[in-house]
This record gives C-alpha cells, sequence and structure tokens, in this order.
C-alpha cells in the first residue's frame, strides 16, 4: 500500500524503499536520455542485449549443409559400429529423416546461442572497441565546439559541425540495430564510413594545433603506403603543415582555411583507400560463404542420393575418409600459403 490511515482519519504518506526510489530514478534517467538530441548522448557501450531469434536462424544457415552432411552420414555408418538395437530401429532403417532431424534440433540450438552475436558488441569486439575509442574523440570535439565562438565564414563554420553532428548521430543510429549486418560484418563498414565522415568534416573547424597533430598522422600513414599518388599527398600536407604551422592573429584567413581543406582532401582519400579495402575484404568473405554453402548443398545431394540407392557402410566409410584427408591436405596448403 502507497499510504495508511491514522485513527483520525487522516492519510499518512509512506516513504519510498530504496528498491522502488532506484527504479524511479532509473525510469528518470532512461526518460531524459531518451529525450536527448543523440549528439548529447553518451557513446554506446557493450550491453547484455541480443538479436531476435528469427536472425539468428537465418545467419546460421550457411552452417546447415555440413551439419547436415555429419548427422546423415553418421546415421548411415551406425550400423557397422553395433547401434542395431531396437531402440535404434528408426535410425538404421531411414538415416536421411534422421540425419535431417538432428539438423534441425542443432540449427535450432545454435540459434538460440547466436543471437548474442547480432549486437556489435559481441559479434566484433575488436572492432567494436576502436569505433567507441573514435566516437569519444568526435564527441569530445563536438561538445567543446558547442561553446567555441565561430571563427572565418560562418555560414560554412556552421555547416561543417552540422555535418559532423549528422553523421555522428548516423554511427549511434547504426550501432543501434541488431541485425545480421554485425554477423556479415558490413555494419562495421558502414559505422567506419560514417565516423571518418564525421571527422573530415571537423577537420575544417577544429582547432589549428588538433588539425597539424592530424596531418602528421596521415604523413606517417602515408610513408610506405601503396595508395596512389602518395608522393602528391605527401608534398601537399608538408605544404599545408607549414601554412598552418605559421597561423597566427595575422594570417591571412583564407590560407589558413586552403591548408585546412588539403589536410580534410588528403584524410578523405586515405579513409576511401581503407573502407574500400576493408569494404572489399568483407564482400569477397561473404561471398566465400555463399560459395561454401552452395558447395554444401551440392555435398549433401550427392551423399542423400549414395544413402537412397543403398549403399553399403564401408564404402561410405572409405569414401568419408578420403574427403577428410583431402581436405586436411588442403588446410596445411592453406596454412603454408599464410605463412609464406
Amino acid at each position: 500500500m502507497d499510504g495508511s490511515v491514522n485513527n483520525q482519519g487522516e492519510t499518512a504518506s509512506v516513504a519510498p524503499s530504496p528498491d522502488h526510489q532506484g527504479r524511479d530514478d532509473q525510469s528518470r534517467r532512461k526518460q531524459q536520455e531518451s529525450r536527448a538530441p543523440k549528439s548529447q548522448r553518451a557513446t554506446p557501450t557493450r550491453r547484455a542485449d541480443r538479436g531476435s531469434y528469427s536472425l539468428a536462424l537465418a545467419a546460421n544457415l550457411p552452417n546447415l549443409p555440413s551439419i547436415a552432411a555429419i548427422a546423415c552420414l553418421a546415421t548411415a555408418i551406425a550400423p557397422p559400429f553395433g547401434v542395431t538395437v531396437a531402440s535404434f530401429h528408426f535410425m538404421v532403417t531411414a538415416p536421411l529423416i534422421t540425419g535431417l532431424l538432428l539438423t534441425l534440433v542443432v540449427w535450432l540450438v545454435l540459434g538460440a546461442l547466436y543471437t548474442r552475436y547480432l549486437v556489435p558488441g559481441v559479434a566484433n569486439e575488436t572492432s567494436y572497441f576502436a569505433l567507441e575509442l573514435r566516437l569519444n574523440r568526435v564527441k569530445a570535439l563536438l561538445d567543446a565546439l558547442e561553446c567555441a565562438t565561430p571563427q572565418g565564414n560562418t555560414v560554412e563554420w556552421e555547416a561543417s559541425k552540422s555535418e559532423g553532428q549528422k553523421n555522428y548521430d548516423s554511427v549511434l543510429a547504426e550501432l543501434e540495430k541488431r541485425d545480421l549486418r554485425w554477423a556479415d560484418a558490413t555494419g562495421y563498414i558502414n559505422a567506419w564510413f560514417g565516423v571518418h565522415a564525421a571527422e573530415e568534416a571537423l577537420i575544417g573547424i577544429a582547432p589549428i594545433s588538433l588539425v597539424l597533430d592530424e596531418a602528421v598522422f596521415d604523413e606517417l600513414r602515408l610513408a610506405g603506403s601503396t595508395i596512389s599518388n602518395r608522393d602528391a599527398m605527401l608534398a601537399e600536407l608538408k605544404s599545408a603543415r607549414a601554412v598552418l604551422g605559421a597561423a597566427t592573429g595575422t594570417t591571412n584567413e583564407v590560407d589558413t582555411q586552403k591548408a585546412r581543406s588539403v589536410v580534410r582532401e588528403v584524410r578523405e582519400a586515405i579513409n576511401d583507400f581503407r573502407d574500400s579495402t576493408w569494404s572489399g575484404m568483407v564482400r569477397a568473405r561473404n561471398r566465400l560463404i555463399v560459395t561454401m554453402m552452395a558447395t554444401g548443398l551440392l555435398a549433401d545431394l550427392i551423399i542423400a542420393l549414395a544413402i537412397i540407392v543403398g549403399v553399403s557402410s564401408e564404402a561410405l566409410i572409405a569414401a568419408t575418409m578420403f574427403f577428410l584427408v583431402g581436405a586436411i591436405v588442403g588446410c596445411f596448403s592453406l596454412l603454408e600459403q599464410s605463412v609464406e
């Protein structure tokens, strides 16, 4: 009860318990955070939430052909190892059906276990932690610029600040999603696109000392890089550094802004090179998964045909051993190539 009645009929209020007060405080904090603009919220942290079960099942579809092959072969070759008792009669006489049922059970279990991997903080913790660090830098600069006085062209200053905030908000919105983009790594590519775009926009209005630091960092990244026009970009960065390093109250504002633009253009070229490279690797990896799934389905058809026509268990065991030996040799070959 929220209150009690005393002997004189007056209502006496009862102080809330610590548990109720804690829940009320937590509820108020959540409401305040939801009403605040995304650019003013804290950067995301690793939460213990999960993705939907149906999406987790979809993420495990590429594993089904391999699971089905193992299950069907296991039930088909079980009789030679003495599994012939009455309780296993159905498994012995219908290995295909039993194998498919086992595959279904394993798929459902994997789906339940895989829901946590549809969350960005779990699917790839290293990439997510790097994103958090970069987002913290962007947010700190945005917070500092809130109290800063616009320099130079006010319209350009406000446009750059607005662009940085919108890109920052886009990354936060991306990290709130819980779907297959984290399982196939495309979500991380999208998030890095947004982080890089926010950093590039803020170069035009960041303090000159920070812009100089970014220029030096880009020079170090370009040294030994395979990016095209590397030498031209290094020369442009050195010229921009000379202008920014000499920037004072009497320095031509137009020259300073041009130097900032050079640093931003070089940063855009480097980010585009890195993002394109990573995006290509992710696409190649996803195509490989699809190819493996198609190959697995073909192998399942061959196994099913062999079981239907009544191939002996000894022949299935021999074929399986040949396949395993070939797979092991292929793995060692790939390991040797990666070492070289």
